[in-house]
């Protein structure tokens, strides 16, 4: 599979750096891997993420997985517990756009927005996007 991530102009991968950047300071760790779609689309950090800023808001158990099915249900996991955060649904990607690499720019933004809804809705966050 050719990188998505080469087919983003420059703005779009300035806003990637800036949203992996504000993941890694909430999670408290950086998260391994050179490609940011593959860093991230098998929902394991994602989860992880929205679990730091609301405390058991991703249900159930989510572990890091190369296979494709369950990859895309830990998204869905993902997109269910931005959704109950507040992030409203015209600015949350597909489930294909991240997992199978389609459309990067929706996954950037729906970051951005998921970091703009945390700022109002987790107090104590300390980092902001």
């Amino acid at each position: 599979m050719a990188s998505a991530v080469a087919e983003l102009d420059d703005e779009s991968m300035g806003l990637a750096v800036e949203a992996e950047a504000w993941i890694d300071a909430v999670l408290g760790e950086k998260v391994p891997g050179d490609d940011f779609a593959a860093k991230f689309d098998d929902g394991y950090y994602l989860c992880k993420l929205m679990n730091k800023l609301q405390d058991g808001i991703c249900k159930g158990r989510v572990k890091k997985t190369r296979a494709k099915f369950q990859r895309a249900e830990q998204v869905q996991k993902f997109l269910k517990a931005a959704r109950k955060l507040g992030v409203v649904e015209f600015e949350l990607f597909a489930t294909t756009d991240l997992v199978e690499h389609k459309n990067l720019r929706q996954v950037i933004h729906t970051l951005h927005s998921l970091g703009r809804t945390a700022q109002d809705k987790c107090p104590d966050l300390e980092h902001k996007l």
